[in-house]
């Protein structure tokens, strides 16, 4: 995500209201600032998220006691918390609509102008991504005549996310053991696979495909 001193505008969601009080998640009982500039990073700046459940990381201006959280940048509605480094907060879900949320944060204390807004946004991605097509060739080893000769087999595949992208793999071999990779549409293992599935930047799984 982006960090800014003043809401930000451009193709952005419609801001929303939480509907869940934000929680701290470190002792407020110290009021001294975190090093860096003052703002709000919501998932430590990740891009995307794939959970409505996300953390915001607060570097708040020296004398600010209480920090006003919004989805709305008119602050409707807002919460009212101490200030902390890490505060637990809720996003409003889009459904299959892949879009940017933006969290507002204004900083509340002595000398503080209330006024002044800060924001981060992230993209809400709750849709899986799609295998297209996966298939799986013996290639080299023990003879054919075995039923799962050992060997080396490779796994042809193509799978599609329209947003965050393919970012890794998952083979299972038998019906017990199950190997990670990076996603490439060519994957080779030593065992025979027998159903692969993938999962997209944001974190989301697709299901089980049967290799064929």
């Amino acid at each position: 995500g982006s960090l800014t001193g003043t809401s930000s505008g451009g193709s952005q969601s419609t801001p929303s209201q939480s509907t869940t009080t934000p929680t701290s998640t470190t002792s407020t009982t110290t009021r001294t600032p975190p090093k860096g500039p003052v703002g709000i990073s919501i998932d430590a700046g990740a891009d995307y998220t794939n959970s409505t459940a996300v953390k915001l990381q607060v570097v708040w201006p020296a004398g600010a006691s209480t920090m006003l959280i919004s989805n709305d940048g008119g602050f409707r509605n807002a919460a009212s918390v101490a200030v902390a480094k890490n505060v637990d907060w809720k996003i409003r879900s889009s459904g299959p609509d892949r879009l940017p949320k933006t969290v507002y944060v204004r900083f509340v204390g002595d000398g503080i102008d209330a006024t002044k807004t800060f924001t981060d946004d992230i993209i809400l991605d709750e849709t899986a991504p799609v295998i297209l097509s996966a298939r799986v060739t013996y290639i080299g080893g023990a003879r054919m005549l075995v039923r799962r000769p050992k060997g080396t087999y490779r796994v042809d595949l193509r799978a599609k996310d329209n947003l965050a992208g393919i970012d890794s793999v998952r083979l299972k071999l038998g019906s017990k053991t199950i190997v990670s990779r990076d996603y490439r549409a060519r994957l080779l293992v030593t065992d025979q696979p027998i159903a692969v599935q993938v999962c997209d930047g944001a974190g989301n799984w697709s299901g089980w495909r049967k290799l064929t």
